[in-house]
């Protein structure tokens, strides 16, 4: 597979194809994966028992959410900076606010905030930039917090891959 500009060269069974970066682009031997405009990959299932899952992929900077181990949709995080790392592991969502403002960092607004642990980190609309910065929580687009927002229940999984 060779990156070139915005778009993405595959060699499937023989034939070449060319398809913009966000697409579905591979199968075979390789689990299936999904490319980002970054050139990484989210996968398209995980081994997973639950209903509804946030799988934040700290090394990639991005997320995927997941319906009974299946894709549904994905985009891209900021995570916390160094020295403010956002926790690694398997969390539940803990509380859900549409309009919420950080006790923390002096009320700084954080809509569609889905808690996902007891020291305070959140999903939240934020600034999304290319490297961690965050305080810890993990940021993203405003479209995309929305629809998990909308989508995750009280109770569902929260894990966060190095």
């Amino acid at each position: 597979m060779r990156k070139k500009s915005s778009f993405v060269f595959v060699l499937l069974e023989g034939l070449v194809f060319f398809v913009a970066t966000n697409s579905i682009v591979w199968a075979g031997t390789a689990p299936l994966c999904t490319v980002t405009a970054r050139g990484k990959s989210v996968p398209e299932r995980v081994s997973s028992r639950e209903p509804r899952e946030v799988r934040v992929f700290l090394k990639t900077q991005h997320f995927g959410f997941y319906e009974r181990g299946k894709l549904s949709f994905w985009g891209p995080v900021c995570t916390g900076a160094r020295g403010f790392e956002t926790p690694r592991g398997k969390f539940r969502v803990l509380m859900k606010a549409q309009r919420y403002f950080s006790r923390r960092h002096g009320g700084v607004p954080m809509p569609y905030s889905v808690q996902f642990s007891v020291g305070g980190h959140f999903l939240h609309v934020g600034e999304v930039r290319p490297k961690p910065s965050s305080r810890g929580c993990v940021r993203l687009r405003e479209e995309d917090a929305a629809r998990i927002f909308r989508t995750v229940k009280i109770g569902d999984s929260v894990t966060v891959i190095p």
